[in-house]
C-alpha cells in the first residue's frame, strides 16, 4: 500500500487500458506484447479494453487472443458514446488500480512496460502523468516524406528526461500513463475536456495534450522515462499523403480548444498583451495573415495542394495546419472567450500556477 498525493491509501498496481474502435485487425499483435510482460509477483496489474462503439468483432478477437493461461486478467467494457476522450473517461471509471496506462491498439510495448511504469509512478508521487519513448514501424516500405514526418523517435531522449513539465510541456498520447487520483482530483473540481479527440474515422486530436496541460495547471508534474518504450505500428493506409494532410488539418482544427490552457500557462510582461493575444480576433487575424502570406509567396502550393508534384512538401503541411486552425477558430468563435475564462477561473487551476 502506498500513499499518493491527492489520495488516501491506494493499491499499488497498473491498469493497462486499450481504447479501441474497430481494432480487431490490430489487437492480436498488441495483446501478444502485453502477454509477454515480465512483471514481479508483487505488482498487481490488469488489461482493460474499452470497446468504443466498434462495429466489427473487436471484443471477440480480444477474448480469443487472451487465453486462460495469460499472465493477468483481461476485462472488456463497452463505451457506446463514440470518441477517444469518452473512452478514456470510461477507462478511469473502470480501472481497478491507481496507475492507468493508455496503450493504443497499434502500440507494441516493451516487456518491462508494467514494471517500469509502476516503479516510476511509485518513486515519484508528484508525477501526474508519465510518457514513453515512441518509435515507428511501418507495415510496408514508406515513401520518403513519411520518413521525415513519421519515422523518428518521438522525443529526443538525450535532451528530455525526467521532469519535462517546463521543457516539453506535454506528453505523447501513445503510451500515456496517468495517476488515477490526479485525474479524479481535477474532474471532482469541475474539469471537463474541451478538445475533441478522435471519434470514429474523424481525424481530430488534442485530448491527450489537454489532459497534460490540465494536470500541469493543477500542480502535477509531467515525466518522461526513456526506459519505458513502445513501437507505434503504422498501417499502409496511414502512409497515404492525403490521409496525412487530413490528419494535419484535423490537428490544426483541434488546436483551437487548447488555446485557453496555453494562454493560462504563458507568462507575459504585459497584462494588456495577454488580454489581446488571448482574444479570438487576434488569433483569427494571425492565422489569416499566415495563410495570406503563403498565398502571396507560394500561390501554387496554397491553391493546388492536391497536386502529385507537391507530395511530401513541408510548406503544404504548414498550410494545411493553418487552414485547419482557421476552420477551428470559425467553428468555435462563440465559445472561444468563454472557454478561456472557464480555464482561467477553474477551481483545479492552483494558486501556485496563478502566481507565475
Amino acid at each position: 500500500m502506498i500513499i499518493f498525493k491527492g489520495a488516501s491509501v491506494a493499491t499499488l498496481g497498473v491498469t493497462v487500458a486499450i481504447c479501441t474502435y474497430n481494432g480487431a485487425g490490430l489487437l492480436p499483435a498488441t495483446l501478444s506484447h502485453l502477454r509477454a510482460q515480465i512483471v514481479p509477483s508483487g505488482t498487481p496489474w490488469e488489461v482493460l479494453i474499452v470497446d468504443n462503439a466498434s462495429t466489427d468483432n473487436t471484443a471477440e478477437v480480444a477474448r480469443r487472443c487472451w487465453p486462460s493461461d495469460s499472465p493477468t486478467e483481461l476485462r472488456i467494457v463497452e463505451e457506446c458514446k463514440p470518441g477517444l476522450s469518452n473512452a478514456r473517461a470510461r477507462a478511469f471509471s473502470e480501472a481497478r488500480y491507481e496507475i492507468v496506462s493508455f496503450v493504443d491498439d497499434d502500440n507494441w510495448v516493451c516487456p518491462e512496460w508494467v514494471t517500469r511504469i509502476a516503479a516510476v509512478m511509485t518513486a515519484h508521487a508528484e508525477v501526474g502523468a508519465c510518457g514513453a519513448v515512441v518509435e515507428a514501424q511501418c507495415a510496408s516500405p514508406p515513401p520518403d516524406w513519411c520518413r521525415r514526418f513519421y519515422l523518428y523517435s518521438k522525443w529526443p531522449v538525450g535532451d528530455y528526461v525526467g521532469d519535462v513539465s517546463e521543457t516539453l510541456g506535454v506528453l505523447m498520447g501513445s503510451g500515456l500513463t496517468i495517476r488515477a487520483c490526479a485525474y479524479q482530483e481535477i474532474t471532482a473540481k469541475g474539469f471537463r475536456q474541451l478538445a475533441s479527440d478522435r471519434t470514429g474515422n474523424l481525424l481530430m486530436s488534442g485530448g491527450d495534450t489537454e489532459l497534460c496541460l490540465a494536470l500541469r495547471l493543477a500542480g502535477w508534474t509531467l515525466w518522461l522515462e526513456p526506459m519505458i518504450r513502445l513501437i507505434h505500428f503504422i498501417p499502409s493506409r496511414r502512409m497515404d499523403w492525403r490521409y496525412f494532410r487530413d490528419l494535419v488539418r484535423g490537428n490544426g482544427f483541434s488546436s483551437v480548444r487548447l488555446d485557453p490552457y496555453f494562454w493560462a500557462l504563458r507568462s507575459s510582461r504585459s497584462r494588456l498583451f495577454r488580454k489581446l493575444s488571448g482574444s479570438w480576433l487576434w488569433q483569427a487575424l494571425g492565422t489569416l495573415k499566415a495563410l495570406c502570406q503563403n498565398l502571396l509567396l507560394r500561390p501554387y502550393k496554397t491553391l493546388f495542394r492536391d497536386s502529385v508534384r507537391l507530395e511530401g512538401d513541408s510548406d503544404v503541411v504548414r498550410i494545411e495546419n493553418f487552414i485547419g486552425r482557421l476552420q477551428g477558430l470559425w467553428h468555435h468563435r462563440r465559445a472561444y472567450v468563454g472557454n478561456r475564462r472557464a480555464v482561467a477561473g477553474a477551481s483545479w487551476y492552483t494558486l501556485e500556477m496563478r502566481r507565475r
